[in-house]
C-alpha cells in the first residue's frame, strides 16, 4: 500500500494587523517595563528633591486601611491643610504624630519622613 503524498499548502501572507495583533503581548509587556521604569525615576527624583530642600511639618494618622497597607495623614503649613498618603508599611495608628518632609513651593508634594530619614539626616548634617 502506497501512501499517497499531499502538496505542501502554501501559507497565506499575513496581513499587517496580524502580524500585528500576533504582537501585542511583546508590546505590552515593553510598555509595562517603560512605565515601570519611569515610575522608578520620577519616585527617585522626587525623593532627592525632598532630601536636599523639604522642610519638615509635623501632621496626624487620619486612616488607615490594612487592605492596600495605606497610611492617610494631615499636616499643616501656614494655615493651610494637606492630606497625603503613602502604602509603605508604618505601623502607625490613626491619631499618632507623623512627620512629613514636603516641598516648599508646592506642600502636595511630600513624603513620611521616616521613608527618607536616613538620606535626609546624611544630607542636612554633612551641610549644617
Amino acid at each position: 500500500m502506497v501512501k499517497k503524498s499531499f502538496p505542501a499548502r502554501k501559507k497565506q501572507p499575513r496581513s499587517r494587523l496580524q502580524r500585528f495583533i500576533r504582537h501585542i503581548p511583546l508590546i505590552l509587556f515593553g510598555l509595562l517595563l517603560l512605565w515601570s521604569v519611569f515610575d522608578f525615576l520620577r519616585a527617585a527624583s522626587r525623593e532627592n528633591y525632598l532630601v536636599k530642600h523639604g522642610k519638615i511639618a509635623t501632621g496626624n494618622v487620619t486612616k488607615v486601611t490594612g487592605r492596600f497597607n495605606l497610611t492617610y495623614y494631615t499636616f499643616d503649613v501656614n494655615g493651610q491643610f494637606f492630606t497625603s498618603s503613602t502604602n509603605r508599611s508604618l505601623y502607625l495608628k490613626i491619631g499618632d504624630s507623623i512627620q512629613v518632609i514636603y516641598k516648599v513651593e508646592d506642600p502636595a508634594i511630600n513624603l513620611p519622613y521616616i521613608l527618607i530619614k536616613e538620606k535626609y539626616d546624611k544630607a542636612h548634617s554633612a551641610h549644617p
